[in-house]
């Protein structure tokens, strides 16, 4: 009998970045200055005043007001793929990384790179699609092994479940740009 959990809504619906996003969520124990521990809080003392951060309050105007004020579940989910790849900037190398690295636990090290490079990868992919533009060009199967990469970072379960359910292995097998074996 198997005891794995199955994946979540957001991995079933094929929005992968979800993945990124709770691990890099639960791993950063950025509290706030009033010791709330929501660490989206924006009060003059809070880490994220102190990083600079601007995308939570731009966040929170996007969310459906019900004369309450959101959740910091409602505002990670908020918040877009460009958000949490550029948490694993050089930058917050010593800030934040340490804490990040819990969220990729089975990673061969901890150096940020390992995981960054992926992303940037996937981030830049990710835009070109978004935005129409070719994508003849691009090694669209080194993007999937990005993605099952960073998965197998995070747990072997979420990439075995990602490398079975996914249909880009045959569409890139249909492919019919790719010149002829042989």
């Amino acid at each position: 009998m198997s005891t794995a959990r199955p994946p979540s809504p957001a991995a079933r619906s094929g929005r992968h970045s979800g993945t990124l996003r709770s691990c890099c969520a639960t791993a950063c124990p950025i509290g706030c200055a009033s010791g709330s521990g929501a660490w989206a809080d924006r009060s003059p003392g809070s880490t994220t005043a102190r990083l600079g951060w601007t995308s939570a309050p731009t966040t929170t105007s996007l969310l459906p007001n019900a004369g309450c004020a959101p959740n910091t579940g409602q505002i990670i989910s908020e918040l877009g793929f460009g958000f949490w790849r550029f948490l694993l900037a050089r930058r917050y190398q010593t800030t934040l990384w340490p804490d990040l690295a819990a969220g990729f636990p089975r990673a061969p090290s901890r150096r940020r790179q390992l995981v960054e490079d992926p992303v940037v990868r996937l981030h830049e992919f990710r835009n070109r699609l978004a935005h129409h533009q070719r994508i003849w060009s691009e090694p669209a199967a080194d993007r999937l092994e990005d993605c099952l990469t960073l998965a197998g970072y995070v747990d072997d379960r979420v990439r075995d479940w990602i490398a079975t359910t996914s249909r880009v292995p045959n569409i890139l097998a249909d492919n019919p740009r790719r010149p002829p074996a042989g």
